[in-house]
């Protein structure tokens, strides 16, 4: 990780109160849709705003054209960043998907993105 990766990541931390914190769903996906949808590329940013589920996901994927600001990012390497997600899991979901995990997710093709989406959300209802 660069030393601007490492900074970012210290300066989000200390952001999070002591006392914990809330937020609705709503909240999670409009902000996580809005920090992918800006083309966020670096790895540890991008792992901090996939925390916030598979549904934010799912939304931001059909909702904004995020995948192609991730030329270079592999599309098994982004869902296995999400917290207690196994490759094991990834690797069903893909199959069920019918997409490739080292395919990138700037050649997603609409429906191949649409089907993803969809797959995202029904194993996110099941956890």
């Amino acid at each position: 990780m660069s030393a601007a990766g490492d900074a970012w990541a210290v300066v989000q931390l200390e952001r999070i109160p002591a006392s914990g914190m809330s937020a609705t769903y709503d909240e999670l996906r409009d902000g996580a849709a809005t920090v992918l949808a800006d083309g966020l590329l670096d790895p540890l940013a991008v792992r901090a705003a996939a925390t916030a589920g598979w549904l934010a996901l799912a939304d931001a994927l059909l909702s904004t054209d995020v995948r192609h600001a991730w030329e270079e990012l592999r599309i098994d390497d982004r869902l296995c960043s999400f917290r207690d997600v196994g490759s094991a899991v990834v690797t069903r979901l893909l199959d069920q998907t019918r997409v490739s995990g080292s395919e990138r997710w700037a050649t997603l093709d609409d429906e191949a993105t649409r089907a993803l989406a969809a797959t995202l959300r029904q194993y996110a209802r099941r956890s």
